[in-house]
Order: C-alpha cells, then structure tokens, then sequence
C-alpha cells in the first residue's frame, strides 16, 4: 500500500492558506440592513407630510402662537392670510397669528400608503400590518390583513390568534352600537320634554303626503316595490296621453290586458315612457326599501341623537343647516331631513352625501372622531362622534343606505329648498310639492 504523504505544517509567521493574486482585492461580506418597521414607515409618512406644503382641499392642523389648534380643510392661501372650512364654516387667519400649519394624513390614507409598500407575500410585514392596523382603530382592515397574510402561510400561529383577536373586538363593539341603538329606540317612547326643549309643532316646515309619496315614486325599487295602487283612471290617462309610444298597445286586446297589469308594471311603463306627471298619482303605501333602511338605520339610531339634538342641528345653533327632532319615525319627519340632506351644500359647494362614494360623504365624515376624519366636526361643548371607526356597524349601514339610492340621482319637482343663516323660519304649506 502507498504510503500516505504527510503534509507539512505551516512555519511559524507563514500565512496558513494561499495568498490572494496580486491586483485581485478580498472579497469583504457584509450584513445586509434590516428594512425599516411599519412604525418607521408610518413616522416617514408623516415627516413627508409635515414637511410638504399643504394645497387647498388637504385636511391640515393649524397651530397659532399661543399653542392653541384647529383642523380644518384649507380654503385658500396666499402670503397674508389662509383660509380654513371647519364643517361648512369658512374662518380666515392671519399667518402672522400662526406657529405651524402642517398637512394631517389620516390613518386609512397611512394605511393605504403602507399596503402599497408592503410586499403581499412578506408574512412578516404583513403581520406587523395587522397589528398597525388594529392600534390605529382601523379593525376591518386589520381582518383584512391578517386574512391576507393567512392565504400565504395557512399555518401561522400568531396571525391566527391575531385574526380571532381582531374578530371579537369587532363583534364587541358591533354589540355596543347594537346597545346604543336599543336605547335610543326606547327613548322616542319615553316623554323627554323634561330635558330636551322641543320646537313648538308649527316650528319646522315639513313635506306633506304628496311630497312624500313622490320620493317614494322616486326612490323604489321595481324588483322589490312596496305596496301600491294605481287607479284605474291614471291608466286610462297614460294610455291615451303616450299612445304615440311604443310601449303602449294600440288593439283592444292590448289595451284591455293592460288594465290588468300589476302596480309596479304600469310603473314601470311611465318610467320607460317618462310620464313624469303621472308619477305621483301612483299612491305608494309602503315604504322603499332604501328608506326604510335609511328610516331605520340611520334617521332614528344617530341622526337624530347626535345630530338633530336642539343645541345642535335641531335648533338655531345649527345654523344654515338645521333638522327637524320632532317625531322621528314618523313619514313626515323621516322626508324632511332626508329631502334637506339630499340638497345641502357645504360652503364650498361640496355636497353633504356623497354618492359617487359614499364612506366619503362629509355627513358621515363629521360623525367620526376628528383625528381619522376627512372632514372634522368643528369643537362644540358636548358634542360626541356618532362613530367610534369606520369599522362602527352604524357607520356601515349609513354607507350601506346610500349606496342603495336610486342612480342616477333624481331630481325630486319638490320646492323646499334650504334656508340661509339667519333667514327666517318659512310659514309651513299645506303641501310644498312645487305646482
């Protein structure tokens, strides 16, 4: 067997492995960085805000010398003075009175910057997301998140006991609402005169029956009509006024089996015909099923709680834009506000529902807190955010009744048009519904 060579060890002060080629430089590995925290992007976020001038339309905080604060929608600026909208309320300041005004993101635009950053596939991050998510109060997107996360790794513990975590606080505060609700529910049927003053009854103009059911003529939904009736003489009236078209039959048979059509049918034919005066001759008894929601979801659970309270929109304190507090399941009550949100304008021009997109309309961003709010409620002694988040199941249903209005919106031939600040009350009509 051939011996094995022992290889001779290194002398002493002789380097123990080849020495690099001349010219060749030793390659030197380094630790890539760790990339940044959520809580890191997040204060990026913000710096680049703070440090960008705001433009007209941006939500900004406005801080003046003697270290009080407002926030507000930025009107105008120029070199002298800058305009802020508070709620409608246009206030114009003096930029020598100011410390800082600085742009304000809100938590769901944080949000939305830091989703776009956020590799999909990065559990990690996105679990740190999650968590963002859920101190920020933005609970159905942190459900959202985690759901996300869990569609790439199925088995992860912690975003598990995340996702149950951020279920049941969702559920707590639906309870809440739900709570809230029923309380307010049994409150119309207990007499408040003791602590709320009420307007006398002629007070507050309100839409008669005519008006009303022709919002409802307006407002229903063929495929699932409430109860109506069309008599037999306003039949008679469309056959023989849009004989012309062709959705009108012409024989004896035709127009015979014509009077046999359900309610809904026949209006559906002065839809499609555009027999706009006859449409409120359809007397409709029932309730649409989108003001039913509204009545029931909205109107009676916060509208009239915390908007329509008498130091507030339901009396002079409100300004230009006031509601009535009277009766608020009643038809009469129910149509007038809807009538007079439905129209009213901030001072912009900017309209109170919005309902192109609906979670953004100025009527339910006032009711969130002001720090997540696109359009903060103005400081008033007492009053109270009628939404804890936009995860807030009443805040949902609001979103939820405006998306169920008819489109394209209509314009409803009813004169009630709002009034102005400091313009007296009108004397109420029999019925405003515009001759």
């Amino acid at each position: 067997m051939p011996a094995i060579e022992q290889a001779e060890a290194p002398s002493e002060g002789e380097p123990a492995g080849p020495l690099p080629e001349e010219g060749v430089e030793e390659k030197v590995f380094e630790r890539e960085p760790e990339p940044p925290t959520i809580e890191e992007l997040d204060r990026a976020i913000r710096r680049a805000d703070e440090g960008r001038e705001p433009a007209v339309g941006d939500l900004v905080r406005v801080e003046y010398r003697d270290g009080t604060a407002v926030r507000g929608e930025l009107a105008a600026s120029d070199d002298v003075h800058i305009d802020i909208t508070i709620s409608g309320v246009t206030v114009r300041i003096r930029r020598g009175d100011l410390a800082q005004i600085s742009r304000i993101p809100s938590a769901m635009e944080r949000y939305q910057r830091l989703r776009g950053i956020i590799d999909p596939r990065d559990s990690e991050r996105l679990f740190a997301l999650a968590q963002w998510c859920q101190r920020e109060g933005l609970l159905p997107e942190a459900l959202s998140e985690v759901t996300r996360l869990l569609e790439v790794d199925d088995t992860n513990g912690d975003a598990i006991r995340l996702r149950t975590e951020v279920r049941e606080q969702i559920e707590l505060l639906q309870r809440a609402s739900e709570r809230e609700e029923r309380r307010g529910r049994r409150a119309e049927d207990r007499d408040e005169s003791s602590f709320r003053p009420r307007p006398k009854p002629d007070a507050f103009p309100l839409l008669g029956e005519r008006a009303i059911n022709l919002i409802k003529v307006y407002e229903l939904d063929l495929e699932n009509p409430p109860a109506m009736t069309v008599e037999r003489e306003t039949v008679q009236e469309l056959l023989a006024t849009h004989a012309s078209h062709p959705l009108i039959p012409t024989s004896k048979e035709g127009r015979a089996a014509f009077f046999g059509k359900a309610p809904a049918e026949v209006l559906e034919i002065m839809f499609r015909v555009r027999a706009r005066e006859l449409y409120g001759r359809v007397r409709v008894q029932g309730q649409p099923a989108n003001m039913e929601l509204f009545r029931d979801r909205v109107h009676v659970t916060w509208l009239i709680n915390n908007c329509a309270t008498t130091r507030c929109h339901g009396g002079p304190a409100g300004g230009s834009f006031q509601l009535t507090n009277r009766h608020p399941r009643s038809d009469a009550s129910v149509y007038t506000n809807f009538l007079i949100m439905d129209r009213y304008e901030l001072a912009d021009g900017t309209p109170l529902i919005d309902y192109a997109s609906p979670m953004e309309s100025p009527l339910l961003q006032l009711g969130l807190p002001a720090y997540d709010s696109s359009t903060p409620h103005p400081r008033v002694e007492g009053w109270r955010p009628a939404f804890r988040t936009r995860g807030d199941r009443r805040f949902e249903d609001a979103v939820r009744w405006i998306e169920s209005m008819y489109r394209p919106r209509p314009e409803y031939p009813i004169q009630y048009p709002p009034r102005r600040v400091g313009e007296a009350v009108p004397t109420p009509t029999e019925d405003p519904l515009e001759r």
